[in-house]
């Protein structure tokens, strides 16, 4: 006969806020992690902010956050108090006040703003809310970005023993299950305990817990009672958490006097002892980690330079003997090109002023070009591009295991054949000579598959800074611009396989 056991976990660490600043205009937190670095102790977890309470005054102009991406992971938004307007580039939108829940998936990239409400802003009132971000697997983060809005009314409500209640969003408690789809196994909870009344959570074997108290007092696995904003954390092994005294006190952090929700700067990537990726990285609004090397190249198909630095990179690879992982990434040097493109004449005319300051330019492409054997033929090129379209089927290339034989031949049709590749027959036609279907890229050309991945992607750039392309990112931590050298490039390609044997290390 089967019998049922269980283990009580022991108490690794209290933890209060290790950073506080402001989101945007409308959400004043405090952050509990990464900022307390528990990025493997509370994996797959990201990071939780607190927001609030805290009342704003009525304004014509919501408050928040305007535009930005997010990549690779999920965000959970529980509101307490006020309510909160969402919309994204993928076509969602959604509105949640006091007890709802929104569950973002960013995946493969969004681009979306929160913003108070605007009949709420207009009238004025007090937001009290958590955001939690969750890593997905390394499997699903090109998955296509998707939305839950969780209503109040839909969250399982279970009464306790003895007084309280226990809210499920994700996961299950005594037989209730949650409503949130979720990609990771995760259990969420938003319990609320009558004074003095004890109770018991029964979790996954191998899962840690953390407990975030919003109100009151709480002791776990009969440790000392912990106050307000505090956060607990209780598992199978031993962490390297500090253990502050008991008070509120914000505290600092050196990473932290930086916006939280720039993209700009980069950290290495750690990854748990699972291999599942989770990203240290303390202030970008996307988190996607891998083991493996990686190079991530911003760039545009009508882009001399662009073409001159593969070629550089290749020799950088062919010289350290490396298989990295080579990404393209969409970066429009031009996006208000007509979708029709113009004129080559007129376009040279317009950015560079006359056809002589093309010319001196010309002449150091010339030569570059030939020490990277590209027998550039400018003189064979009548129209400048919009290049969305080509962006696009670069896009639809690494789905099918053929981006850089796409980019190549576009370099190829564009710089030494003159062709127009923002012509959508033209690109069908290059892309046979990658490799690819005919028909199969026809009909995807003709859809509006990818439109919002490649404007997400192409957004993260603009976020990142970037100004000017060929753009290097090396395992997301170290970043070169321009066409340079292969020596420069083998030496970002060190620092990065440096940083990843430092993440092997910690693990």
């Amino acid at each position: 006969m089967a019998t049922e056991t269980s283990t009580m976990k022991g108490l690794i660490g209290l933890y209060q806020p290790g950073s506080r600043h402001m989101v945007g205009d409308g959400f004043p937190v405090r952050n509990l992690f990464p900022s307390n670095d528990l990025d493997r102790e509370v994996s797959p977890f990201l990071m939780l902010d607190y927001a609030g309470p805290q009342y704003f005054e009525p304004t014509d102009h919501p408050r928040g956050v305007g535009e930005h991406p997010h990549r690779g992971f999920e965000t959970v938004t529980i509101v307490y108090e006020g309510v909160v307007a969402h919309r994204d580039s993928a076509g969602n939108a959604g509105v949640i006040g006091s007890g709802d829940v929104q569950w973002m998936t960013a995946a493969s990239g969004v681009v979306h703003e929160e913003l108070h409400e605007k009949a709420f802003a207009k009238n004025g009132g007090t937001l009290h809310a958590i955001q939690l971000w969750v890593n997905l697997p390394r499997a699903s983060k090109m998955t296509a970005p998707g939305y839950q809005t969780i209503l109040d009314a839909d969250i399982p409500a279970i009464a306790l023993d003895g007084g309280g209640m226990v809210r499920v969003i994700a996961g299950s408690f005594q037989g209730h299950k949650g409503p949130a789809r979720t990609f990771t196994p995760v259990e969420l909870y938003d319990v609320r305990l009558k004074a003095g009344n004890r109770t018991s959570f029964a979790f996954p074997e191998g899962h840690n817990a953390s407990f975030f108290v919003l109100q009151g007092r709480v002791s776990v696995s009969g440790s000392q009672a912990a106050g307000v904003h505090k956060e607990r954390l209780a598992g199978d092994c031993r962490c390297a958490g500090r253990q502050p005294p008991l008070g509120h006190g914000w505290g600092t952090d050196r990473r932290t006097d930086r916006p939280q929700w720039s993209v700009r700067y980069e950290y290495p990537c750690r990854v748990d002892a699972s291999g599942s990726g989770l990203s240290s990285r303390k202030d970008g609004t996307f988190g996607m980690t891998d083991r493996r090397l990686t190079i991530e190249i911003y760039s545009d198909v009508v882009c001399p330079w662009c073409y001159v630095g593969k070629r550089r990179l290749e020799r950088a690879l062919t010289s350290v003997g490396l298989d990295m992982h080579v990404t393209w990434r969409p970066f429009q040097l031009n996006p208000t090109m007509p979708l029709d493109g113009m004129d080559r004449t007129a376009y040279i005319k317009a950015k560079f002023g006359s056809l002589e300051a093309f010319g001196q330019m010309k002449e150091q492409l010339l030569t570059a070009g030939a020490e990277e054997r590209i027998p550039f033929a400018f003189e064979k090129i009548q129209w400048t591009p919009n290049t969305f379209a080509a962006h696009r089927l670069v896009w639809y290339a690494a789905q099918q295991g053929k981006q850089d034989e796409v980019v190549e031949a576009l370099f190829r049709a564009y710089f030494l054949n003159g062709e127009d590749i923002g012509d959508l027959k033209i690109l069908a036609h290059v892309s046979v000579e990658a490799g690819l279907d005919q028909t199969e890229t026809e009909e995807f050309l003709a859809s509006d598959k990818g439109v919002v991945e490649v404007k997400a992607e192409e957004a993260v750039g603009r976020l990142l800074g970037i100004r000017g392309v060929p753009y290097f990112v090396f395992n997301g931590s170290i970043s070169i611009s321009g066409a340079q050298p292969p020596d420069i490039i083998v030496s970002a390609i060190q620092q990065a396989k440096e940083t990843v044997m430092e993440s092997k290390e910690e693990t």
